[in-house]
């Protein structure tokens, strides 16, 4: 068999392969050779690239993490008869990139992606029966049973147990009915529980972010993270889980922050506790400028911005007769003792030997 007469299945099956760079050295020249003499597979490969060039136009900016698409493309179902779909991984594309090619090929093939307002079906008819316990903000994708992503409209009542996952920037958000708010960094899966009179946002991903300001309420609110457990009445904390630790940081009020081993700290406005998946599982505490670990919450970044003009600000000039400036400290004098820098576990301070 020469290279020119290579079956057409076998070559349009290594199509993708060979749009997305691949395919190993020793094929391309069949496959070339073949594509230069067949008429159809040459029109199947420029209907792909077209369809490859309008889909990388349309999501370029998308904002997404890579594992979801890895996750998606594994989960995407094959055309009927047991075909191949155009499906393939690429480097720089994520969660927005694979929705948007899930949308196109089932499609195509018949097989449909259904986008679902708030009184749609979905994922949520197995949760029929289950309480309401937020409500979607803009730029959330509701997590049905076998993995996929389905858009909520905003607006779109959240049940007990239903996973969303947040696909946009500026942060995704949940409202819950008391007024409470939650964002959520892009890439973070998550879900509400009712425990009690009170209501748990647990992190389900791998890694995620969320920001809460949580309205006065009797109720207490929870936030569930791998390593520790957050407990508050009304406070505003940001909460982030990452594949070793978790951490929880207060930018106002106060919270009760519990590891795993059930170490159990009360923190306030300026501290952060973090607990680690490894070891003893005790709680790690600092000092930090708790709007700097939330720039990535557009009203963080303006309050922090705000804060550090302020500062930075020189002093109104006053009435009255002008003050001459203090001599400086003899040399004899010793330096007073630096203050415990922020980002930093809080130490005792250091004795010389016989002060004590």
């Amino acid at each position: 068999m020469t290279d020119a007469t290579a079956p057409c299945g076998s070559v349009r099956e290594r199509l993708s392969a060979y749009l997305d760079a691949r395919l190993p050295e020793d094929q391309l020249v069949e496959l070339r050779a073949h594509l230069g003499e067949c008429a159809d597979c040459g029109a199947e490969r420029a209907a792909l690239e077209r369809l490859d060039g309008q889909l990388r136009e349309a999501f370029a900016d998308h904002p997404f993490g890579d594992a979801f698409v890895e996750e998606l493309l594994v989960r995407l179902p094959g055309p009927p008869g047991g075909g191949r779909s155009r499906v393939a991984p690429r480097p720089a594309v994520g969660w927005g990139w694979a929705v948007a090619i899930a949308a196109v090929l089932l499609g195509a093939l018949g097989l449909g992606l259904s986008l679902r307002s708030s009184e749609s079906g979905g994922a949520r008819d197995s949760e029929a029966g289950s309480p309401v316990l937020a409500f979607a903000g803009p730029g959330l994708l509701g997590l049905t049973p076998d993995g996929s992503g389905v858009p909520l409209a905003p607006g779109s009542p959240v049940r007990a147990g239903e996973h969303v996952v947040a696909v946009s920037t500026p942060p995704a958000h949940l409202r819950l009915p008391d007024g409470t708010r939650v964002d959520l960094h892009a890439d973070t899966e998550a879900f509400l529980r009712r425990e009690g009179s009170g209501t748990t946002l647990v992190l389900a991903g791998a890694e995620g972010k969320v920001f809460c300001e949580v309205a006065k309420r009797r109720a207490p609110f929870r936030v569930a993270a791998r390593d520790l457990e957050v407990l508050v009445l009304g406070t505003r904390f940001l909460v982030e889980q990452r594949t070793r630790t978790s951490s929880v940081t207060v930018v106002e009020g106060r919270v009760l922050a519990t590891a795993r081993s059930g170490d159990r700290r009360t923190l306030v406005a300026g501290e952060q506790a973090e607990a680690s998946s490894e070891g003893e599982g005790l709680l790690s505490l600092s000092r930090v400028v708790p709007r700097r670990h939330g720039l990535w919450v557009p009203r963080l970044a303006e309050e922090q911005r705000a804060l550090e003009r302020a500062s930075s600000s020189p002093p109104l000039p006053t009435d009255g007769p002008r003050e001459e400036p203090t001599n400086p400290p003899a040399p004899s004098d010793p330096p007073a003792p630096p203050s415990a820098g922020l980002d930093q576990p809080v130490a005792p301070p250091a004795y010389e030997q016989g002060d004590r």
